[in-house]
């Protein structure tokens, strides 16, 4: 049994409109959704217009499978659920939810798949902003030593999964080197809370975004890139290209963040520098986004097929 979630995008999901059944249990006619309501747990924000003319929206919790009642057949390449609402609509109590969906928009309804994803990533000279210090002469004067904002190396890796049993399970680090010496190296290491997993052409194009927190963090401006801050970092695998340094047309894009931090705000291509990825002043990213297949193990080939 897995759990429905939407991956991204806006639309409509349209069921079969049933007929009430027993007391409190309805088959709902559309759930509409935007981006911000894609949830990995299933739990989504719709309206019930079959139950009222203008409804305030509740939650709901759907599971993929027909579930007990479900007397309709679904449609050629449809997704049967059942599910919950989870609190009161109109004066109504709680009601079961029998249906099936078909995804419209550029979301897709499935199941959590089992992902791993992997990622380097070096940036040869990106803006970056660290502490600003300074320095008394002997004479008495103020010499700024570090001006704040300053080009860095920015690197790091990234080790994420969603597990067999939909669990997410992941971090990572990002390091910003200066290249005045006399500045500090901002650096932050972050775990990840979920992911939503994206199938943009099966076996090819793959995209996860990784809704993270900030655990460790060092040598920031004050108030920046604080324990706790919670942003996103969404990784691109692309094997549809190759590149200026040579890789395939992987993305990385670091940010943003809910509240500030301003070191850590990068977006990082493999078109950016033409120079031979690995080689001296290069700058590359390597996604590595997997699935796994019976018989076969773990493998971009895997995803969406």
């Amino acid at each position: 049994m897995g759990q429905l979630h939407l991956n991204g995008g806006n639309g409509t999901i349209t069921q079969n409109n049933g007929t009430p059944g027993a007391a409190g249990d309805y088959t709902v006619a559309t759930i509409t959704y935007g981006v911000s309501a894609s949830a990995l747990d299933g739990v989504l924000q719709y309206r019930p217009n079959a139950m009222s003319a203008n409804p305030a929206p509740v939650k709901i919790h759907l599971e993929l499978g027909g579930g007990p009642n479900f007397g309709l057949a679904a449609p050629a390449g449809s997704t049967r659920f059942h599910g919950t609402t989870l609190g009161q609509y109109a004066g109504a109590v709680a009601s079961n939810i029998y249906g099936y969906c078909t995804s419209s928009g550029s979301s897709v309804a499935s199941k959590k798949q089992p992902v791993k994803i992997q990622i380097t990533f070096f940036a040869n000279s990106m803006l970056t902003f660290a502490p600003k210090i300074s320095l008394q002469t002997a004479f008495g004067a103020t010499k700024l030593t570090c001006p704040g904002k300053v080009n860095a190396h920015v690197s790091g890796h990234i080790e994420a999964q969603i597990t067999p049993a939909g669990d997410t399970q992941g971090g990572g680090s990002v390091a910003e080197t200066p290249f005045l010496h006399t500045c500090r190296t901002p650096t932050i290491e972050f775990a990840v809370e979920r992911i939503a997993f994206q199938v943009l052409k099966p076996g090819h194009i793959l995209r996860a975004t990784m809704y993270v927190h900030i655990s460790q963090e060092g040598e920031h401006q004050p108030g920046q890139c604080m324990v706790g801050t919670k942003g996103t970092i969404t990784a691109t695998y692309d094997d549809t290209l190759t590149v200026g340094n040579s890789l395939r047309n992987d993305q990385l894009k670091i940010g943003p963040w809910a509240t500030p931090c301003n070191a850590h705000n990068h977006l990082i291509t493999n078109s950016i520098s033409s120079i031979t990825a690995y080689a001296s002043g290069s700058t590359y990213t390597v996604v590595g986004i997997s699935c796994v297949a019976e018989g076969t193990g773990y493998s971009p080939r895997n995803c969406g097929v």
